[in-house]
């Protein structure tokens, strides 16, 4: 499929039923409110939804020209809520498709069932495994895991300044190990299953760099679906946002964020297939 930025332009507003359910409202020519939905495709936007594109739920997979075959994973995203990720989604929902959908104040985007083989063209509510709103489709196919397997597993660039170091596993397997709980100021770890906390390899490149945390602006891990971006205050060995780093079975480095909610800590965003960290310094 051809990569580029593809909008959908469609003119009619939402149905007056949609409306109704909704609770929302919609004059004859206006656009609906709300944020847009941005579709990556193996890390490059391919997609952007505005609200006024979306006036029936779509098959978002078929609108990209994308077989739900070739689909390794799914991930979607919607503000202060847990990315909802659905590994091998055919195999998941073999009777659901992936649909973008309106709302009142955006666009919905979820695992919708099939009626009769297709896709309804009105939804009684909103589907259980969904956002409404949502602000980001993720998608990876299965040719890009597979290429991963064959790759040479490369060590982890971490650029400082204008220094860079480099580090394979048992680099990182020698630095400081504890869990996210620990990192948040809860009891427990899980260190085998979490990797190596972003604070000890940060502390370990400045240490090799010759600087310290109280230079450090912010630390941003980037690879081929995007970045996460964490503040120095958050990678200290006590903070509120404890992030770990490991290999994984593809080769890949990943990254995985917990926040701690009351005496729990939880996963939030995260990142695969990390090729860089940069350290921004004041």
């Amino acid at each position: 499929m051809k990569r580029q930025q593809l909008t959908a332009r469609f003119a009619a507003c939402v149905s007056t039923a949609a409306i109704a359910f909704l609770g929302g409202s919609c004059e004859v020519g206006a656009a609906s409110p709300g944020e847009p939905v941005t579709i990556y495709l193996d890390g490059s936007e391919v997609l952007v939804l505005e609200p006024s594109d979306v006036t029936a739920p779509l098959d978002l997979l078929k609108h990209l020209g994308v077989a739900p075959e070739d689909v390794r994973y799914a991930e979607l995203r919607a503000p202060d809520e847990t990315p909802i990720r659905t590994p091998e989604p055919l195999q998941k929902y073999p009777k659901r498709r992936l649909a973008a959908f309106p709302v009142a104040d955006g666009i919905g985007v979820g695992w919708v069932d099939l009626r009769l083989g297709e896709l309804p063209t009105a939804l009684d509510g909103v589907p259980p495994v969904s956002f409404a709103p949502a602000t980001e489709v993720r998608l990876r196919t299965l040719d890009v895991e597979r290429a991963a397997g064959t790759v040479e597993k490369l060590p982890l660039r971490v650029v400082v300044g204008e220094q860079s170091f480099e580090y394979a596993t048992k680099d990182l397997n020698a630095l400081n190990r504890f869990g996210p709980a620990q990192a948040l100021g809860l009891d427990g770890g899980r260190q085998a299953q979490s990797g190596v906390p972003l604070s000890s390899l940060v502390q370990s490149a400045l240490e090799r760099a010759s600087v310290t945390l109280d230079d450090v602006e912010a630390a941003i891990a980037s690879g081929p679906d995007g970045e996460v971006r964490l503040e120095a205050s958050e990678l200290a060995e006590k903070t509120t946002r404890a992030a770990a780093i490991k290999r994984n079975r593809k080769g890949l480095w990943r990254l995985k964020t917990w926040a701690r909610e009351g005496d729990a800590a939880v996963e939030r965003d995260g990142l695969r297939g990390v090729d860089r960290i940069e350290i921004l310094l004041k």
